[in-house]
This record gives C-alpha cells, structure tokens and sequence, in this order.
C-alpha cells in the first residue's frame, strides 16, 4: 500500500507545479499585454515656442477667415483680451495662415477648428479643409498635423500624424494645458500618414509656408 500512496502524492506535486507555473506565465502574459497594449495612449508634451505654425485653409475667402478668426476671439465675454497677430497668404485656393508665437497651443488648435466653418454663421461648405501643420525648428521627427475628422471622432477631436509616422489625436477641450494634450493613439487611421504626405496632397513645398510673405492680420482674443 505503501507504493501506490506514494505514487498519488508525487502526482499531485507534479499536477501542483504544473498549475503553478502555467498560472505564473498567464500572469506575465497578462502583463505583458497590458504594457502593450496597441490602443494605449501616451502623451507627447510639446512647447509651442519650438514650432513654425500653420493653419491650412482650403477654399473659401480672405473675408471669411478674417470673420471667423475674430469670431473666435470674442467667443468668451471678457473686458480683458490679447492681440493675437497672424500672416495670411493665398496660393492657388490655399490660403496659408502663419501663426505668431504668441498663440498659445489651445488658441492655435482651437483657432483652427473654428475656421473649419462651425462659426455663428454657416458658411455652406465654402471653407472644405483645414489643417494645422507645425513644423519642429531642431527635430523634423516631431513636426506633426492635425485636422477634425468627424468620421472616426467627434467634432472636438483632431487627429493627425507626427513626421515619424506616429499616428495622434488632440481632444481641443483639454488642448489648455501648458505642454498641450496630443496623445500617441494608434486607434485612428488619419488620412496622411505623414506631414509631408499633407504637402504632397497640396502641391506644396516647404518653402511656400515658411517664404509666403502674406497679409498681417491682427484679432482681439477675449479671455
């Protein structure tokens, strides 16, 4: 009797690591997809003062932009304001917005979501596509674009792409923050995989934004 007891007790140890181990890998394995995770989002903080930023703006006129980029100054009722100056520029039906470095990253991102036509009046479709390209000065790496894609998010979200091919979004409410609020987030398919896949799709050089010599614009921004 002495064997077969024996024998039950060794193949209940066995059965007992056996558990063990496979237990400890699905752990790791557990926390390994977690670490991994493809629809984890990671935030890139960027200073705005590093960037030459522009707003693309395709179709409609000087007047409607000129109209929507004061709209978007008195959106908040306020006695206290800032001059926010801007370059504008036409090439073809472009129109090319140079944005000073006094615009904070909220007011560049939300400035051009207000140009997408969503202003007090409805423009009928007269202004079609609007994008924000901000090119990095020391690391082409980070210069990214943005723009509202109202299929795959709501109307308060940008997605865009990073030069490295990084996909990201931008929720405009939270854009406040002093490093901005872009986050990595491999969930959204944007419609250019690259900044300069946007020139390309434009017939655009880099040397038409940073040489366009253009029409100072200045706005009350109301805060």
């Amino acid at each position: 009797m002495i064997k077969p007891i024996i024998l039950f007790i060794a193949i209940l140890a066995t059965a007992g690591v056996f558990i063990f181990l496979l237990s400890k890998s699905a752990r790791a394995s557990s926390q390994i997809n977690s670490i991994q995770s493809p629809e984890e989002k990671i935030k890139v903080p960027v200073n705005h003062n590093d960037y030459e930023r522009f707003i693309l703006v395709k179709g409609g006129s000087i007047h409607d932009i000129k109209k929507l980029l004061i709209e978007f100054g008195e959106l908040n009722i306020s006695n206290e304001h800032e001059v926010k100056k801007v370059n504008i520029s036409k090439l073809g039906d472009l129109f090319l917005i140079k944005v000073d470095d006094g615009m904070s990253f909220y007011e560049y991102h939300n400035a051009s979501h207000w140009l997408v036509g969503f202003g007090y009046e409805s423009f009928n479709g007269m202004i079609n596509d609007v994008f924000t390209l901000a090119f990095h000065q020391q690391n082409n790496d980070k210069t990214y674009y943005s723009y509202i894609d109202t299929d795959q998010t709501l109307d308060d979200t940008q997605i865009g792409a990073f030069e490295n091919g990084k996909p990201l979004s931008i929720y405009l409410p939270g854009a406040y923050e002093e490093n901005g609020n872009i986050v990595l987030d491999p969930s959204v398919l944007p419609k250019f995989n690259l900044p300069a896949e946007l020139l390309e799709h434009l017939n655009l050089e880099l040397t038409d934004l940073t040489d366009s010599i253009g029409e100072n614009f200045e706005f009350k921004l109301f805060y």
